[in-house]
């Protein structure tokens, strides 16, 4: 059952949104509806006419035979012409054309119908009646005859009208001879008519533009819900949705609005708890450096002095670091190769070696500033441990590939993940000059993902390059 549904979901007729999706099926269901209803009116219009038409026989049989017996018999050819239907014919003969036999139920009602239609009805007046019918694709005959002496009562509920392919009737005069008709089917004019159709058209039409608007009531919450989602995903600040749509999308919007808040609240807590750490230790190493420096000169005060310099430098970077994640900054439409462009040219201004190859013009919604401190710390890295950086951009149609390759050494694999940490740094001498905090490599990953995009980094013949993948969609 699954396999078949994954089948029918990757058919291109199997539409992708909700909306499309619903009114198809909708509409399938409306179709074979009215097809099977169709088909069900259709057998009981014919039915219909078909009973209506035996009636109309049977009434027009006993009239005629009643006026043959009141007419002279110079007139019974007249009067016979004039009978003349499309599926009906009439004529005197000496001879009975419906043989004497057994009855059907059908028969024995259609001949005491055909004595009560008589004014004055006459004991022994013999009445034959034929009937054909149709029934499970095989053809009944039925051939009987019926001496009337009394009429039956005729109960209308009880009645059954097969699809009538032909009635023969055989009525005796009572100068002996026998009136016989003839009949087939009548010409049934379709059900479905062109008024029909069009009646059916304006139902059909109604009935989708019901399904439209209520399909439109329930998607359009759920796609802005699906939109704020992903900005949220994208580490934006969103508004509270409003609460539309039916019930259950209301409830929705309600969690996602109680979940939004709540996470605002956990990482505002958490950033200001991490900022206020890092502004308290201020007190601590201030007063530790006032300390060290009333000690006597010497190697011992000299390495308590550089490390008391690391930490300071250290709490500042973290509060640097804490600044910028809790920088809500409005998201713009950028062009990513002017972007890079741009910065290459800045870094080559201030003396480093950065070269970069000019791509096609591709679009991207980003925060410009977190984006471009991202992207100048990864170049800067480059060229700090490879001596330079060749940059370049390439784009599908879902997303946006920046590369910086440097000429280094590469890094060991089982660093490949460390140095995302937070001050993880490869240079070991933990020389501030040459090996810097240790925050760089972790901010540039935290405002890629941000973006929703990711960075991987790869050894290769040249050194190493640092591959970013961002997503093209609006954040």
């Amino acid at each position: 059952m699954i396999k078949r549904f994954n089948t029918l979901r990757s058919s291109r007729f199997w539409p992708e949104s909700l909306a499309s999706q619903m009114i198809l099926v909708v509409l399938s269901g409306m179709a074979l509806a009215l097809a099977i209803s169709l088909w069900m009116a259709d057998d009981a219009h014919k039915t219909a006419v078909n009973r209506i038409n035996q009636r109309m026989l049977t009434r027009q049989s006993a009239t005629l035979a009643e006026v043959l017996e009141a007419s002279p018999a110079s007139l019974h050819r007249s009067i016979l012409q004039t009978t003349r239907r499309e599926n009906a014919f009439f004529r005197l003969s000496n001879q009975s054309l419906v043989p004497a036999g057994d009855y059907s139920p059908e028969e024995l009602m259609l001949i005491d119908r055909i004595a009560r239609s008589f004014d004055d009805p006459r004991p022994g007046r013999q009445i034959r009646v034929n009937l054909a019918s149709k029934r499970s694709g095989k053809m009944t005959s039925f051939h009987h005859s019926r001496h009337w002496e009394e009429p039956g009562r005729d109960d209308d509920h009880h009645e059954r009208h097969p699809h009538l392919l032909f009635l023969n009737i055989s009525i005796q005069l009572n100068n002996g001879q026998w009136l016989n008709m003839q009949s087939s089917t009548p010409t049934v004019i379709p059900l479905l008519a062109k008024r029909t159709a069009f009646l059916m058209g304006i139902s059909t039409l109604c009935v989708l533009a019901g399904i439209i608007f209520m399909v439109r009531r329930i998607t359009r919450p759920i796609r802005k819900l699906s939109f704020a989602s992903h900005r949220l995903g994208l580490g934006e600040k969103i508004d509270p949705l409003q609460e539309q749509g039916p019930e259950d999308i209301r409830e929705l919007i309600r969690a996602f609005n109680l979940m939004n808040k709540r996470l605002q609240r956990f990482v505002a807590d958490r950033t200001r708890m991490l900022a206020a750490l890092s502004h308290d230790l201020r007190t601590p190493i201030t007063s530790m450096r006032l300390r060290v420096e009333l000690m006597e000169p010497g190697p011992d005060t000299d390495q308590l002095l550089a490390t008391l310099d690391e930490m300071h430098e250290m709490s500042e970077a973290t509060l640097a670091f804490m600044r910028q994640a809790s920088n809500n900054e409005s998201t713009r439409a950028v062009d990513v190769n002017a972007l890079l462009d741009s910065l290459c040219e800045d870094l080559q201004d201030i003396g480093l070696n950065v070269h970069y190859q000019d791509g096609q013009e591709v679009i991207l919604h980003c925060r410009l500033v977190s984006l471009k401190r991202a992207l100048r710390n990864l170049i800067e890295n480059a060229v700090k441990y490879g001596s330079v950086a060749h940059v370049s951009m390439s784009a599908g149609q879902e997303s946006a590939q920046i590369q910086i390759q440097d000429e280094g050494d590469g890094i060991p694999e089982a660093m490949m993940e460390r140095v995302f940490e937070p001050f993880v740094r490869m240079e070991e001498s933990r020389n501030r000059e040459t090996g810097g905090i240790g925050l760089g490599m972790s901010i540039a990953r935290n405002i890629i993902h941000s973006h929703g995009g990711d960075i991987y980094l790869e050894n290769n013949s040249r050194g190493l390059l640092v591959t970013i993948n961002l997503p093209l969609g609006a954040v």
